[in-house]
């Protein structure tokens, strides 16, 4: 089976290594994973644009942190659809505990100056 890099969801190739991530840097990464249980999708956006070309760790958590927000949203989404045959509470359920699990762990790997890509999170942003 090929390769093909244009389908690799990890960190970018030329990642650096926690070391070279400034607390700031990882700092700002975690408030992108963090603002998106209190603030949606608008916190990691506002972060992520302005700080995106500052550095690759904050562009690359920002987008994980929006990705998994938008795919938040079509999960409640379908929750709401779906309260009509009695499963979409569970559902909604689900998508909250995943929210917070998920940003938990996002947010203790920025801290720790790792690149994670949230595996549940549909990668609309690259």
């Amino acid at each position: 089976m090929s390769s093909d890099s244009s389908f690799q969801f990890g960190p970018p190739p030329d990642a650096s290594s926690p070391e070279n991530s400034s607390q700031d840097d990882r700092n700002l990464a975690v408030l992108c994973h963090v603002l998106g249980f209190f603030s949606w999708i608008l916190g990691p956006v506002i972060i992520w644009i302005l700080l995106k070309d500052k550095s690759p760790f904050i562009d690359f958590h920002g987008k994980q942190a929006i990705n998994f927000q938008i795919t938040l949203t079509i999960a409640a989404m379908i929750s709401v659809v779906l309260v009509c045959v009695y499963i979409g509470l569970l559902l909604m359920l689900a998508v909250v505990v995943v929210e917070i699990v998920y940003i938990v762990i996002a947010s203790l790997k920025a801290q720790q100056g790792e690149y994670y890509v949230i595996p549940v999170a549909i990668q609309f942003l690259r």
